[in-house]
């Protein structure tokens, strides 16, 4: 299936990085729980249409934004308007933030052909429940202040993506005159029961 995100875009960029993985985190990790976190996460801000349009929009090659660490590859170097939706709208952060998420659990906890396990690392000590599931609750709270201001850029500039369905998804919210990018029922969604937190 194809993504919207690539693996290496999740944990490459150096300073300019969207999430807290290390550039060397294992991408066999997050690669499988891509598609995953924008099916939960990003297609109920952006509205199907959309989704499938900046898929298909997309360039093939990995996008980088450090010129430290190369070339400068944009995202969606043939669309202005999607390449600044991507940027300064967030959704580039909002997709990342959204597979980190989703690999939370897999990060120390392992399944192998002799069950679940917990890797050892020497100098280190593994996180214990109760430590994962802050990490959980907080990453899902940072999730979410994402997920409102994409859909606030969507409505704001809403001129200049046809495809994303304002006048259904744009209402009344607090700190909005004209737009709001989430409708009541998306606004009182909690992202933590996603995960079946509380």
């Amino acid at each position: 299936m194809q993504t919207l995100i690539k693996a290496g875009e999740v944990i490459n960029g150096g300073v300019y990085r969207a999430t807290p993985l290390e550039a060397r985190f294992d991408q066999q990790i997050i690669a499988p729980n891509i598609k995953i976190a924008e099916l939960t996460y990003i297609i109920e801000v952006v509205c199907k249409p959309l989704y499938d349009d900046l898929i298909v929009e997309q360039n093939p090659l990995e996008a980088n934004y450090n010129p430290n660490i190369g070339a400068i590859v944009e995202k969606f170097p043939t669309n202005a308007a999607y390449e600044t939706l991507w940027t300064d709208g967030g959704l580039g952060m909002l997709c990342a933030r959204a597979v980190y998420l989703l690999c939370l659990p897999y990060v120390g906890i392992k399944v192998g052909s002799n069950g679940m396990f917990t890797t050892n690392i020497e100098n280190a000590t593994n996180a214990v429940d109760k430590q994962l599931k802050y990490m959980i609750d907080a990453e899902g709270k940072n999730l979410k202040v994402l997920q409102d201001y994409v859909a606030n850029y969507l409505c704001q500039n809403s001129s200049s993506y046809s495809l994303f369905p304002a006048t259904e998804k744009c209402k009344d919210v607090e700190g909005c005159n004209d737009c709001a990018g989430v409708t009541s029922e998306s606004k009182n969604t909690n992202i933590l029961t996603k995960f079946g937190l509380i």
